[in-house]
C-alpha cells in the first residue's frame, strides 16, 4: 500500500506524505509566507496600523514594484498618505463606540418576573397539568433510574418554598 498525499491548505500543494518531505515544506520560505498572508487577513484594523507604522517603507513597494517578501516583508507596504488614512478610520471607529455605562431598569425586571411567575403558577393550578410531556411508548418498559422517571402531577401541586 503506497503512501497517502499531503495537502497544504496555505499552498495549495499536495505531496506524498514523508516526514522529511513534509518537514522542508513547512519550514520553506514559500509556505511561511502563505501561512502569513493567510492570517494577516484576520488582524484587526488597529493591530495593523501598530506593527505598520513601525516600520520604514518598502523601497520596492515605493518605486510600484511586487515585493517578493509579501506580509513577511520587514519593510511597511504602506504609504504614508494610507497610514494616514487608517489612524483617521480607527479614531472614528474608537468615538462611534459607545460606553457600557448603560442603567438597566431592576424594577421593570421584577415585574417582568412576578408576572411570569404569576401566570405559570396560575395555569399549573388550573389545569393540574405539567407543562411537559414524556414519550410514553418510549418510556414504557423502560428499567429507568428513578431521576429519569416521569414526574407524578400530584408532586406538582406541592408548593416549594425553599429548594436544597
Amino acid at each position: 500500500m503506497g503512501k497517502k498525499n499531503y495537502y497544504c491548505e496555505y499552498c495549495q500543494k499536495s505531496f506524498k506524505d514523508i516526514l522529511g518531505i513534509r518537514k522542508n515544506h513547512l519550514k520553506g520560505l514559500q509556505h511561511q509566507k502563505a501561512v502569513s498572508e493567510h492570517y494577516a487577513k484576520f488582524k484587526d484594523l488597529k493591530e495593523i496600523f501598530l506593527e505598520e507604522s513601525r516600520k520604514k517603507t518598502c523601497k520596492r513597494i515605493f518605486e510600484g514594484l511586487e515585493c517578493k517578501f509579501g506580509t513577511q516583508c520587514r519593510f511597511s507596504h504602506y504609504t504614508p498618505g494610507q497610514l494616514a488614512e487608517m489612524k483617521q478610520k480607527i479614531a472614528e471607529m474608537e468615538a462611534s463606540k459607545k460606553p457600557r455605562s448603560e442603567v438597566v431598569d431592576m424594577k421593570g425586571i421584577e415585574k417582568f418576573l412576578n408576572k411570569t411567575r404569576e401566570r405559570i403558577l396560575r395555569d399549573l393550578c388550573t389545569t393540574n397539568k405539567p407543562f411537559w410531556t414524556y414519550p410514553f411508548d418510549l418510556v414504557e418498559g423502560l428499567d429507568l433510574p428513578p431521576s429519569l422517571q416521569p414526574l407524578e402531577p400530584s408532586l406538582l401541586s406541592e408548593k416549594f418554598e425553599e429548594w436544597g
